[in-house]
């Protein structure tokens, strides 16, 4: 560790300490002043300089508690996965350094190979406007302002090119950005779909339950719900939907799913996105059935006895 005091060394001011890590072997001089106080041992820049490199949380002690002399020694008691995962985050900054060099010495080498394209390109150029030179010496004067202009021309075209290239790049990578985030989304909507498709049916069967003054709806659903049509009449809601209600295979396809809170802000966003997803399959019978069922739970459909 090497010192940042301006004093001369041979001076008998200047004292020289040694600074230790208890954990491993390493090992340091300074130099301070002679009869430093121990207190502002450790505020010296050297000493908080080091302990800042190694473990700036580490605590310090001085061998001797006296002021500054040649016998002094500072400690530092570091654990020693502190000083490990003190070396992997530097190996990391040192890892990410040499990446960013990597690529800037690729990005250097592809700058370089256009440039030596461009400069053989300006070269051939050169060759042919001194042949046209030589060739037409009464119109070198207008030649070369037509030379100026094509090579600001070149230069605007090169720009343009470029752009157009980095546009290019940019508008097929957000395609195939899109184009997966398309496909990803599928599974989630197709499970959304399912959710809500038991979750509606349970809203019904539980509506169901309700009327027919029970807790909750009666196995098999099938004959339960035979019983329900025989005694109620309901408007808003087919006999055949209530019977497909009964024999429905959406409840083993979503046999995993967990039962949403009927009046939840939370259900009503997953209901209307269940409704977007059967209107864009096609599935207009099932959306409009679906609907009726979720009405029906909300008890939005008038519900008689019916006349024995």
């Amino acid at each position: 560790m090497s010192s940042t005091n301006k004093l001369d060394t041979r001076s008998n001011d200047i004292v020289e300490i040694e600074c230790q890590v208890d954990c491993v072997d390493s090992k340091g001089k300074t130099r301070v002043p002679r009869h430093l106080p121990r207190h502002s041992i450790f505020q010296h820049p050297d000493v908080r300089e080091w302990k800042e490199n190694i473990d700036p949380s580490a605590e310090l002690r001085i061998s001797r508690p006296r002021s500054a002399n040649s016998q002094t020694v500072v400690k530092m008691e570091v654990p020693l996965l502190s000083v490990m995962d003190r070396l992997k985050e530097l190996e990391k900054r040192a890892t990410a350094t040499e990446v960013e060099q990597a690529e800037m010495k690729t990005k250097y080498k592809a700058l370089d190979i256009a440039h030596t394209t461009l400069r053989a390109e300006n070269s051939e150029l050169k060759a042919k406007y001194k042949a046209l030179d030589i060739a037409h010496t009464t119109l070198r004067a207008e030649y070369s302002e037509l030379r100026a202009e094509n090579s600001e021309l070149r230069a605007e075209n090169s720009e343009l090119k470029a752009k157009y290239k980095a546009l290019d790049i940019a508008h097929t990578s957000l395609k195939a950005q899109m184009k997966e985030m398309q496909r990803d989304s599928e599974p989630e909507k197709m499970v959304t779909a399912y959710i809500m498709l038991r979750n509606v049916e349970d809203f019904a069967l539980q509506r169901i339950a309700q009327l027919m003054g029970d807790e909750n709806p009666q196995s098999p659903y099938r004959k339960y719900i035979d019983t329900f049509n025989r005694k109620f009449i309901v408007s808003g809601i087919t006999r055949e939907d209530l019977k497909a209600l009964g024999s429905s295979s959406a409840r083993n396809s979503a046999n995993r799913i967990a039962h949403l809170p009927l009046e939840d802000e939370k259900t009503k966003l997953l209901m209307s996105r269940l409704d977007r997803y059967l209107e864009k399959h096609g599935a207009s019978g099932d959306r409009e059935r679906y609907r009726r069922y979720y009405d029906f739970a909300l008890g939005r459909t008038k519900v008689a006895l019916r006349k024995v």
